[in-house]
């Protein structure tokens, strides 16, 4: 029969084995996870964009584990201020591959997410946390808090040089022109896209594929003015002296340009991002010239739309559905 410094002493060794147990798998694995996101809030039917970064803190080599065992079904998991919490839909790596972080090496990818519905009331944020799977098993990364905006209108998000701009498109405006913007971002028309033109305290302005505000994107749409006005945020197509020769390039408003109401058809404002804008039209400029002296663009545009959304058809210039603008022509030509 073991007497009580018998028991003591196994209860120690006990101890000391889980710990040492706990060490050595904790050196093998020998990772970390971080994950962020670049914007603070997205619409509740958009998915949520996040960078994973897995980082080897040991002082060797880790062990190898596949990329898919980053983003399978259940690695992001959402929770409300209840802390409940559901597996969110993740997007799936393209290619798969084996993996291995010398000491002090990390690896980095991105992932789109879309959080439950039903994890946190209006108003409150989902928070999201990575959690390892496979080889990763145990290894969980910060938590974030993101916030899920009600929205009946499609969402998009402007990947910039300087940051991201999110755009609320708005078709109870301009619905040809939500249409033509949204055809064309899936497209990956804007994706490279200088910013060919910066006014401060007006516009700044893209989304000509030949990089000197004279492209188009092989059509013209027309003109839908509407009662929106011009103030700080607003986004419009801009266009020649016709008022149906609006196609591909657009602006957003850096200040009030109330000059340009019923002149330009309004077609989106911005949510989030706006000291993005901002910061592009205060970037130095081509002597004698709006064109900025550094290489500023648009990186990537994605779009979202509601579910319930119904897309209407494009309509371009010459159709036999087109029907012309109705308001006068502009009095100069461009902006």
């Amino acid at each position: 029969m073991m007497n009580f410094r018998s028991i003591h002493i196994v209860t120690i060794a006990l101890l000391l084995a889980t710990i040492v147990s706990a060490q050595d798998v904790g050196s093998k694995r020998g990772v970390s996870a971080v994950i962020a996101s670049s914007l603070n809030s997205v619409a509740d039917f958009e998915p949520v964009r996040l960078q994973l970064t897995i980082s080897n803190d040991s002082m060797k080599p880790s062990i190898s584990f596949r990329r898919s065992d980053l983003m399978r079904e259940k690695c992001v998991i959402a929770a409300g201020p209840d802390r409940k919490g559901k597996w969110t839909a993740g997007s799936k790596p393209e290619i798969d591959f084996d993996i291995t972080l010398t000491p002090g090496e990390s690896f980095s990818t991105t992932m789109d997410v879309k959080v439950p519905g039903g994890i946190a009331p209006d108003g409150a944020p989902a928070m999201l946390q990575w959690v390892g799977v496979a080889a990763l098993a145990g290894v969980r990364s910060n938590e974030i808090p993101v916030n899920l905006r009600k929205s009946t209108n499609p969402i998009a998000t402007i990947e910039t040089t300087e940051g991201f701009i999110v755009l609320e498109l708005l078709p109870e405006r301009a619905p040809n022109h939500v249409v033509n913007f949204m055809t064309l971002a899936e497209k990956g028309f804007y994706d490279g896209l200088k910013w060919h033109r910066i006014v401060r305290d007006f516009v700044v302005q893209t989304g000509c594929p030949k990089g000197d505000g004279t492209g188009d994107p092989g059509y013209r749409i027309p003109a839908e003015f509407n009662a929106l006005p011009f103030t700080k945020g607003v986004v419009g197509m801009a266009r020649g002296g016709d008022k149906d020769s609006g196609g591909s390039q657009w602006f957003i408003c850096v200040a009030d340009a109330r000059s340009l109401d019923n002149e330009y058809t309004a077609f989106a404002r911005v949510l989030e991002g706006q000291a993005v804008a901002d910061r592009i039209s205060m970037l130095p400029q081509k002597g004698g010239s709006e064109e900025p002296a550094v290489d500023a663009r648009v990186k990537r545009v994605s779009v979202s739309p509601p579910p319930e959304w119904v897309r209407p058809p494009l309509r371009r210039v010459g159709d036999p559905e087109s029907r012309p603008a109705e308001s006068k022509p502009a009095k100069e030509n461009g902006k």
